[in-house]
């Protein structure tokens, strides 16, 4: 989920919960066996393997915890990609962001917190000082955390 999050490939997301579920039903068959075979031979006891396999509960518990945590925030690189630097840098929408300036080639990331529905806007004075607005998101909502990138000269930012 991290590689996911961090990329925005989606072969990453397919990965993790493939991975889940394999783990989940390889644990459970193997808890299953150890069980059966200690029950059969009561000489064994319960072998250290086992404690092992609980220790993997936990460890799942924190891999859903940190998926639910990251897809909470929508990750925005501004990229100024001008010859101009650009200043009082705004990010709008379920929380704000800001930055002083952006010089020519300097890129700004900012984690914004998705608590309810909303949208992302971004505005920003340019070096004559006219101000510039614009949506970067048109809809946000809990559990949709994702990563985009948005470039100042408008190069390959999405249109809503």
């Amino acid at each position: 989920m991290l590689c996911y999050y961090l990329t925005s490939e989606s072969k990453y997301f397919s990965a993790g919960l493939w991975f889940i579920l394999i783990a989940f039903i390889v644990n459970i068959v193997a808890i299953i066996v150890i069980s059966y075979h200690t029950s059969k031979n009561e000489n064994l006891g319960i072998p250290k393997f086992s404690g092992i396999l609980f220790l993997n509960i936990p460890v799942a518990f924190f891999y859903v915890w940190l998926a639910m945590w990251l897809n909470s925030y929508y990750r925005i690189t501004v990229v100024n990609d001008t010859s101009k630097s650009i200043q009082h840098v705004h990010i709008m929408g379920c929380e704000k962001g800001e930055t002083n300036v952006l010089d020519p080639g300097e890129s700004e990331t900012f984690w914004i917190k998705i608590s309810s529905d909303c949208r992302g806007i971004i505005s920003y004075k340019d070096d004559h000082n006219n101000y510039h607005s614009d949506i970067i998101v048109g809809y946000l909502t809990n559990g949709m955390g994702q990563v985009d990138e948005y470039h100042i000269s408008g190069k390959n930012n999405p249109r809503y």
